[in-house]
């Protein structure tokens, strides 16, 4: 189904359920409910939502507006050419969202995939595809099972008292990113899979956020960095000396400037991660770093990460 404007559930509180669908990575799924917005103007919003449910749907935007993919045979032979993203306008493919229930929800090619700036709201299988953030909730939001492939930033969180479980992203710049002033925001089982920055980003470059209060991580893999990725055959390998005031490109969790770390239990879940090859057989690998801060951080961590 092809729309020219807003499909504004917000008014009269409705919902949109679409048939039940499943979900595959080639784009090839069969009974599904898509909605297209082919021509949102420059921060449009292809639906607005309320206290209603969005289910089975897939929201997909204008490729040509927006897209993003990043190609992997660049890793170390280009770091330039690994991400490429397309911006012409800045558009919403869910937004607004209170007491809401999304479920075997797909956004793909929007700047905004879903934002939900309101409280109490429960979200479970949601896709997100060549979106710059797929998800971005408030306080109160629970979510169960958060996927994306070629993303920039998965779960963006900026407010208290939310929590996600199973978090996974191939191909992302970041895969959780947390700023604002929370407090009580805990998350299990982050997996980035090609992560070109950080798994866990807290704060905003250049802004002062104030702190990031009892945070707790249980469960966190992936291959991560990419940008600094190194050949171990060839190249020094990199240290915390390296690090730069861009740390959201180093460690696993990265700390901006101005912004503080409260309280934190991080566990990594699995051993062996400062070995893990890019690219299993190859000689690439990432920097052993756990935690990169240009800020100030005060955590428990079981971890053999360096640190600095």
């Amino acid at each position: 189904f092809y729309f020219k404007n807003t499909i504004n559930l917000y008014d009269n509180q409705k919902s949109l359920i679409g048939e039940t669908t499943n979900f595959t990575l080639d784009n090839t799924m069969t009974s599904a409910t898509v909605v297209h917005f082919d021509d949102l103007p420059e921060g449009g919003k292809g639906i607005n939502i309320g206290t209603g449910v969005l289910a089975n749907l897939i929201v997909r935007g204008n490729k040509n507006h927006y897209n993003y993919e990043l190609d992997r045979d660049q890793t170390h032979v280009n770091k330039s050419g690994i991400e490429k993203e397309t911006i012409v306008r800045k558009c919403y493919g869910i937004h607004n969202g209170c007491v809401s229930t999304i479920h075997n929800v797909k956004v793909e090619n929007f700047y905004y995939g879903c934002v939900l700036n309101t409280n109490n709201i429960y979200i479970n299988n949601f896709y997100a595809y060549r979106c710059h953030i797929g998800l971005g909730i408030g306080g109160d939001t629970k979510c169960v099972g958060v996927y994306g492939w070629n993303i920039h930033t998965l779960l963006q969180m900026n407010h208290s008292i939310s929590s996600a479980i199973q978090v996974r992203a191939d191909s992302c710049h970041h895969l959780v990113h947390i700023y604002g002033d929370p407090y009580g925001i805990q998350l299990t089982d982050l997996d980035a899979d090609y992560c070109l920055g950080s798994v866990l980003r807290i704060g905003n470059d250049g802004e002062t956020w104030g702190n990031v209060e009892g945070l707790v991580v249980n469960g966190m893999v992936g291959r991560h960095c990419i940008l600094n990725t190194f050949n171990q055959s060839t190249d020094s390998t990199p240290t915390s000396a390296n690090v730069t005031d861009d740390v959201r490109h180093w460690g696993f969790i990265s700390i901006e400037p101005n912004t503080s770390l409260n309280g934190a239990v991080i566990t990594t879940g699995v051993t062996g991660l400062t070995t893990d090859p890019i690219d299993w057989g190859s000689d690439y690998r990432c920097p052993p770093i756990l935690i990169a801060c240009a800020g100030t951080c005060y955590a428990v961590i079981n971890s053999p990460f360096r640190s600095n």
